[in-house]
């Protein structure tokens, strides 16, 4: 449609007036600023025209919490509202720190073409439903034409986004005595990100400094690894330092019944046989001295050592117990699931989610296991709403902690299937003592 501005008239007015949202005021800069004669958007003259998109009339009245259908696909832009996509891609993972998301809508032509009412770098969110997957701002908007029709492709990011694309400019560049959580919010502050964890984070990092040009996201991921933890997306655009594998699904994977496609694929490329993590203590004064710890991998038969720099101020209990973090991570994530099932939820109506473990059985992948969801991609197009899912072992992100307890529960198991080796006891059970150890070691290693 076309508004006449009337005297006294503003842009936030008019949006607020039509669209019953006055943040919409800036898609109607956008699309009006070559015909404001002020270049201002507040000092409108009596007269002027300002084109509203119907898109944006009817976004304004569309309504994402009555609406009956749990999974319509919603980008609420500059507080107006916009569904219809033709194709969706929005994905989450546990090793980025930052949800996407991919739309597409093909119109075919109309009489009176309108312009588009998305721009780059306007706000956005999107939501399945009532489920808010991405709080951010849109990176790209894509327009094409062709005989028939006219189509337009938005992508996005969360508003986390920026600490991946951005270099940490704090000065000075070092801290000392913070909490790992203090220490990311510090670093998050500037671009307005929340920081938050559901984990106790430890003790406070005695020293850490920044290094030159290193960007925001890398710096508290360097900060957390050094503890263990996972740095990752979180609620409402914000940032999660979390723990993997704290909680389950809902729904298994079973193939005959949710499973539409999956493969299973082992690889070592990412495997080595000794792990170095070299690291420098206090010492004395300013003395430092040089320290190291390793770990050996049993599962690699051939020399394939790798050096990896401690993230903190060295000591010998850390250094080992981070050499084999960096081991069981890597056998770990050497055997990775990718699968498809139908649909965006599971049984109880929630939404398929990272870091959860979900067991997975089928006899044609030759797998039948619980492991943890590392990615997920929710899918609409010609072949209908689909979830892809990146399954890993359950200890790829173990922390240092549960790998102890692992451990302990290892020599447990050895225990016990030695002393019903000794006699005394009924030799199936010394039979499924050995077996279980066993199998615990392939599952492993």
């Amino acid at each position: 449609m076309i508004y006449i501005v009337q005297k006294g008239d503003t842009l936030d007015g008019i949006a607020l007036k039509l669209l019953g949202s006055a943040s919409a005021s800036s898609s109607l800069w956008q699309i009006n600023r070559s015909g404001i004669k002020s270049g201002n958007p507040q000092k409108l003259a009596a007269g002027e025209k300002i084109v509203v998109p119907d898109q944006m009339i009817r976004g304004s009245k569309s309504s994402r919490v009555t609406s009956a259908n749990s999974n319509e696909v919603v980008l609420e832009v500059n507080g107006i509202e916009y569904a219809g996509w033709q194709s969706v891609r929005i994905s989450k993972s546990l090793e980025t720190a930052s949800a996407s998301f991919d739309v597409d809508l093909f119109d075919r032509w109309q009489q009176v073409s309108e312009p588009w009412p998305i721009f780059d770098q306007d706000e956005v969110k999107v939501w399945i439903g009532p489920d808010l997957l991405v709080s951010g701002y849109v990176d790209s908007v894509s327009l094409s034409i062709d005989g028939e029709s006219h189509g337009m492709r938005v992508s996005g990011r969360d508003r986390t986004a920026d600490l991946i694309d951005c270099s940490a400019t704090n000065r000075p560049g070092t801290f000392k005595n913070k909490k790992l959580e203090d220490l990311a919010q510090i670093l998050a502050s500037p671009f307005g990100i929340k920081v938050t964890t559901d984990q106790d984070t430890g003790d406070p990092i005695a020293s850490f400094a920044l290094l030159s040009g290193e960007k925001v996201h890398e710096a508290i991921a360097r900060a957390a690894i050094a503890k263990n933890l996972i740095v990752t997306s979180g609620e409402g655009g914000s940032l999660l330092i979390t723990r993997s594998g704290s909680r389950r699904s809902i729904d298994a994977i079973t193939e005959g019944k949710n499973l539409l496609a999956g493969s299973v694929d082992v690889s070592s490329t990412d495997r080595f046989s000794n792990y170095i993590v070299e690291g420098q203590s206090s010492g004395q004064g300013k003395a430092t001295n040089a320290m190291r710890g390793t770990y050996r991998d049993a599962g690699v038969n051939r020399y394939r050592p790798l050096m990896i720099h401690a993230e903190q101020k060295a000591t010998a209990s850390y250094l080992s117990g981070r050499a084999e973090w960096e081991a069981r991570s890597r056998a770990a994530k050497a055997k990775v699931a990718r699968v498809t099932v139908v649909g965006w939820r599971q049984s109880n109506g929630q939404i398929w989610t990272i870091n959860r473990v979900v067991p997975i059985s089928s006899s044609l992948l030759n797998i039948d296991e619980e492991m943890l969801i590392a990615e997920v991609s929710f899918e609409l197009s010609d072949s209908g709403m689909l979830t892809n899912m990146r399954l890993v072992r359950p200890d790829a992100y173990s922390s240092e902690v549960e790998l102890k307890a692992e451990k302990k529960n290892e020599r447990q198991r050895r225990k016990g299937a030695k002393k019903a080796s000794s006699g005394g006891v009924d030799p199936n059970e010394v039979a499924k003592a050995k077996a279980s150890y066993l199998e615990s070691l392939k599952e492993k290693y």
